[in-house]
């Protein structure tokens, strides 16, 4: 009895400080994730380090230290830490996950979908990682294989509305503009307050000629971001399209208030005043288009050239009268 309980007093020696230490390391590391998540790099770095000294083994708690690492700008640390987060658990999908993302920063990019592709082989509903891999495939200009891998993204996470938007963009770049009006609809439907979707929506009706939609996005994007003048361009085209002259008007005088010498605006001015049969405001608006000839392209300075020759008779036979 005597031998069994010394025995026991032996294990317990051997073993307590071993269980309080993977205790104190874990208790650590959470202290480290709540840092993390407030975006103290400093104090998580601290307190991932001191799980590492409490806990060697603690593949995790490298992991995280490396996260914090990267967002200080420190990549080689970062780097060196997935690595050993690697060694200790080679299923630790997010530190391959992780790996990619410095290679993809670094413009290496099949180091990048390696590592990607080997978070997602360890983990196949490892929603950011697809997200990741289409991203560089996005770089490479290979946006079949981005829009595949951004739809697995969704599959497994549909809640990401920065998911839609990249794909929303990869359908653009292919010029489905339904595809990607699509996907711009559940980017707003998840965050109502991106008016940069809202934008994208409206392009892509407007290289439809559904102008009618066009107005609709854009009024919801300039009601979010104001005086921005490819926002107020495409608008005032927008109406301009569907012959509400006067509000294009209002919309190409913001554009006009920012840039005083945009010669896109000053002609679309001088083409809404003709068309509400103000030629006199028409020529003016047309003759300040003329001193910014040289931004025009060769149509519009056809146009502008016909135009004016137009009016200056049409305003100078009307004043004679």
């Amino acid at each position: 009895m005597k031998r069994y309980i010394l025995i026991s007093l032996l294990i317990s020696t051997i073993i307590l400080p071993d269980f309080a230490n993977a205790q104190r390391a874990e208790e650590l590391y959470n202290q480290g994730l709540e840092a993390l998540n407030f975006s103290n790099y400093a104090t998580a770095i601290d307190a991932f380090g001191a799980a590492i000294s409490a806990n060697p083994s603690y593949a995790e708690a490298y992991n995280k230290l490396g996260v914090a690492l990267y967002y200080t700008g420190n990549n080689y640390a970062a780097l060196e830490n997935y690595n050993k987060a690697i060694k200790l658990n080679p299923q630790l999908a997010e530190a391959h996950n992780n790996i990619g993302v410095i290679h993809f920063s670094q413009g290496q990019y099949q180091k990048a979908l390696d590592a990607y592709n080997q978070a997602i082989k360890i983990n196949p509903s490892y929603s950011n990682a697809y997200l990741n891999r289409a991203n560089v495939y996005g770089k490479q200009k290979m946006h079949s294989l981005a829009i595949d891998s951004y739809k697995l993204a969704i599959k497994y996470d549909n809640s990401n509305a920065f998911v839609y938007k990249q794909l929303a963009l990869a359908y653009l770049s292919m010029k489905d503009f339904e595809a990607s009006a699509a996907a711009c609809a559940n980017v707003v439907r998840l965050n109502p307050q991106d008016a940069d979707a809202y934008q994208t929506m409206g392009d892509c009706y407007y290289y439809l000629t559904e102008y009618e939609k066009a107005v609709a996005a854009y009024e919801k994007a300039s009601k979010l971001k104001t005086n921005d003048v490819s926002l107020c361009t495409n608008l005032g085209n927008s109406y301009k399209k569907i012959g509400e002259y006067q509000k294009a008007i209002d919309t190409y005088l913001i554009v006009i208030k920012i840039m005083p010498r945009n010669a896109n605006a000053l002609l679309n001015l001088g083409t809404c005043y003709e068309m509400l049969g103000n030629d006199a405001q028409a020529l003016v608006w047309y003759e300040r288009a003329n001193l910014n000839y040289s931004s025009l392209n060769d149509a519009q300075k056809k146009m502008l050239d016909s135009s004016i020759k137009s009016l200056r008779n049409s305003v100078k036979n009307t004043v004679k009268k």
